[in-house]
């Protein structure tokens, strides 16, 4: 959603009988408004989508790339690099506020698996700038570059405020990427499961 559409717009626009809204008009209605979309709709695991909109454009994201920093820890864990409980301590970085509860706890540090969790959980702000300090924000993009060959990007650290000298979105990807990575992700899962049960 374009937060600054006013969410009677989106209800003035679905279908009562079905609870859709046609894409058409939600385009068209939204970019007189400024908003720019990419879109790849697909059903199930189907690989070809059955609704696209400048799927490979890059547009200004926000929290999706928070993922790129849960893979890189999921891949080190994987790998022995890190313990899944390490401590890690929130004091390392500035103090981020909006989205999250770490910031809202007495606790100033926390095993990496609670750190992933709060992201993966809550969108954690704080504690995704823990774990990119963990990684390397280079380490992240590199990963980043590799999934995601369509250019979606985790651009910086979460920040406040964005003042000049730092990029002017947290990222940006197109939804080509993340379709590809979520089915990757789902793939991933699916088969961590398969193993388990055998």
């Amino acid at each position: 959603l374009n937060h600054d559409l006013d969410v009677s717009f989106y209800i003035e626009h679905v279908d009562a009988s079905t609870g859709t809204v046609d894409l058409a008009v939600l385009i068209a209605e939204t970019r007189r408004r400024g908003a720019r979309w990419s879109i790849s709709l697909r059903r199930g695991q189907a690989r070809d989508p059955f609704a696209e909109y400048c799927s490979h454009d890059l547009v200004r994201t926000a929290s999706v790339a928070k993922i790129f920093v849960l893979m890189e820890l999921a891949r080190r864990l994987a790998d022995g690099v890190i313990d899944a409980d390490q401590l890690l301590d929130r004091r390392r970085v500035d103090a981020v506020r909006d989205s999250g509860l770490w910031h809202a706890m007495r606790t100033g540090s926390l095993p990496v698996a609670d750190v992933a969790l709060l992201i993966g959980a809550v969108s954690d702000n704080w504690a995704t700038n823990v774990a990119v300090d963990l990684c390397g924000l280079e380490t992240v993009q590199a990963l980043a570059s590799t999934a995601a060959p369509g250019g979606s990007m985790l651009n910086d650290y979460v920040r406040e405020t964005r003042p000049a000298g730092v990029p002017s979105t947290l990222s940006v990807g197109c939804a080509h990427d993340w379709v590809h990575i979520m089915y990757r992700l789902f793939a991933e899962r699916s088969a961590d499961r398969k193993s388990t049960r055998l």
